[in-house]
């Protein structure tokens, strides 16, 4: 018998990364949707597969929200964490599967949609303030950095702009940490699922992972 190239098309992923595909996946995607997207990337280096799973990703979820304008199919799709059930936009999911989700840093996720860090980041914004309304009392003009407050790859001079304007900016600061609690419930999510498919809910140790000098400060003290 003809044995299958691993790297084929249409191989598997390997059961770690898929897992966590799947994983991320559902927090859009009623279960059968999401495995059949996992199984478009073939392992953790498959940066072409990634870019085709989050285009058809975003592609998905335009035909859902859609679909949800229909009276006759408004109640029979699944409800989800930020999929066309939630009052996120299919572009900001997108950005919030591969950075909240995948843990993408913003300049990766911008080249791999072909897009800009600057609408990545405005996106992730507008993401998180759709799951909580009380974030979009920030300053416009700190709303791209706000969106990126984790990131590794942000600019370091706008990150200490943001650090330091945040200190005497309380709409800021608060927003900031109502961003931190949004990824918080997003991977509380992504556990809950784990366990429903009977896997074991990673360790979050993606913060120890960043630059020191590019960690934004957790509790800023606002001034009021």
């Amino acid at each position: 018998m003809t044995q299958r190239d691993p790297l084929s098309a249409d191989a598997s992923p390997p059961d770690d990364v898929a897992a966590q595909l799947r994983v991320v996946l559902r927090l859009a995607f009623a279960g059968s949707v999401a495995d059949e997207l996992a199984g478009r990337v073939r392992d953790e280096d498959d940066r072409a597969g990634l870019r085709r799973l989050l285009r058809s990703a975003r592609s998905r979820l335009v035909l859902d929200h859609m679909l949800r304008r229909l009276p006759w199919w408004r109640d029979r799709g699944q409800s989800t964490a930020i999929g066309a059930s939630s009052a996120v936009r299919p572009d900001d999911a997108v950005m919030l599967i591969a950075r909240v989700g995948l843990g993408l840093d913003v300049l990766d996720i911008s080249q791999l949609l072909d897009t800009t860090p600057e609408q990545v980041a405005a996106s992730l914004f507008a993401g998180r303030r759709a799951l909580d309304r009380r974030i979009g009392e920030a300053c416009d003009r700190f709303a791209e950095a706000i969106g990126e407050y984790d990131d590794p790859s942000a600019d370091p001079d706008e990150r200490v702009a943001l650090v330091t304007h945040a200190r005497f900016c309380r709409s800021c600061n608060q927003a900031i940490e109502r961003s931190r609690q949004v990824d918080t419930l997003i991977h509380s999510e992504m556990d809950r699922i784990s366990v429903g498919l009977g896997s074991i809910p990673p360790a979050r140790d993606r913060a120890t992972r960043l630059r020191p000098e590019l960690l934004l400060p957790a509790g800023l003290v606002a001034v009021a």
